[in-house]
């Protein structure tokens, strides 16, 4: 029985292109499985790292797609670079009188100048992003320390002799509340022990409890009154 053999001649450039892309079909399979996979099972086993990198509140099917987005680019870039080397290498310097040898010689290299310098912006991108995400974390501490500090301030504040000092400690609790929300039951609670203490029940009518109250009291009582009526 004869058998016949068909050979396909296809350029290194168009093999390596179409085994490229099926890599890159068989990985993107792998990624959509992987996805299914974590919506069946509710398990998502990249929660100890997104939650590393700030990234809870991402989806963790989008978080493993740009991962392995950034790999196969990276794998890309690298195995072009070391391939151009590669070929620089095996291959003999050309002569001045061979032109388009030197010129395809001159073009390679410039082709490893570029792949460097694309490879060298991939390699950097998910450092640069920590380093935002870092830089965030610590403006976000400071402010949060700046706002203790100034809370801590106007809380001992409050106890001071001088009426003056009293009422500059309530607005800057009042303006506490605007700038940080966390912190608005706290300062109201603080306010309320605040009227407990300076005004201590009596025997007096409603009317001479209003004419009686300090401007420190009274100024308390309506930072009170103006949060609950907004919440």
């Amino acid at each position: 029985m004869n058998q016949t053999l068909l050979i396909l001649p296809l350029p290194s450039d168009t093999f390596w292109g179409l085994a490229t892309l099926l890599g890159v079909t068989l990985l993107m399979g792998v990624v959509f499985l992987a996805l299914w996979q974590m919506g069946r099972t509710a398990i998502n086993p990249l929660g100890p790292l997104q939650e590393r990198l700030g990234l809870s509140a991402l989806n963790p099917g989008l978080v493993l797609m740009l991962v392995t987005l950034w790999g196969l680019l990276f794998l890309t870039l690298t195995a072009g670079l070391f391939g151009l080397i590669f070929d620089i290498l095996i291959h003999a310097v050309p002569v001045q009188g061979q032109t388009e040898e030197v010129w395809n010689w001159r073009f390679k290299l410039v082709q490893i100048t570029a792949l460097t310098g694309v490879l060298g912006a991939v390699t950097a991108l998910p450092f640069s992003l920590l380093k935002l995400l870092f830089s965030r974390r610590q403006t976000i501490a400071a402010e949060e320390g700046l706002i203790t500090e100034r809370l801590s301030k106007a809380i001992e504040q409050l106890g001071h002799e001088d009426t003056a000092v009293r009422m500059g400690a309530i607005h800057l609790l009042d303006r506490i509340m605007v700038d940080s929300i966390v912190d608005r039951v706290m300062v109201l609670r603080t306010l309320n022990a605040y009227l407990k203490y300076r005004q201590p029940p009596h025997d007096r009518t409603g009317t001479e409890d209003v004419k009686d109250l300090g401007v420190d009291v009274q100024a308390a009582l309506d930072v009170i009154l103006k949060w609950r009526a907004q919440t």
